[in-house]
């Protein structure tokens, strides 16, 4: 595989407020049904292609959502909707796709995930 060979994709999302107030969801089943369509396509573009992706996500269980989508546990991680939990995620998020691009495993670690949930604090 050379460099251009990498496909790395990073999902961030926070919902803020109820699952009401997100446009095109009207309830946590529309949200449901919508995560279980897109986890196929997933599923096939990371096994066929090679596609890494991450999810990262504030106000939520990001690990349960990035499941329901095809997404890796390894891969998922929760982090404060603050300037410095969002400054951390991101931080942590570059440093395992240069992990993986370098051939190591896609996942956060136990601190990367810990940092990201107590405001950047170790």
């Amino acid at each position: 595989m050379t460099d251009q060979d990498y496909r790395h994709y990073i999902v961030i999302a926070d919902r803020s407020g109820s699952i009401g107030d997100v446009p095109g969801f009207r309830t946590e089943m529309d949200q449901h049904e919508y995560l279980n369509k897109i986890a196929p396509i997933i599923t096939e573009q990371r096994e066929k292609y090679g596609w890494e992706i991450l999810y990262i996500g504030a106000n939520q269980d990001a690990v349960q959502v990035a499941q329901t989508m095809g997404i890796p546990v390894a891969g998922a991680a929760t982090y404060d909707a603050s300037p410095t939990g969002v400054q951390v995620a991101f931080r942590s998020s570059s440093g395992l796709a240069g992990r993986g691009a370098a051939g190591q495993s896609y996942s956060y670690t136990d601190a990367e995930r810990a940092a990201m949930k107590d405001d950047g604090k170790p």
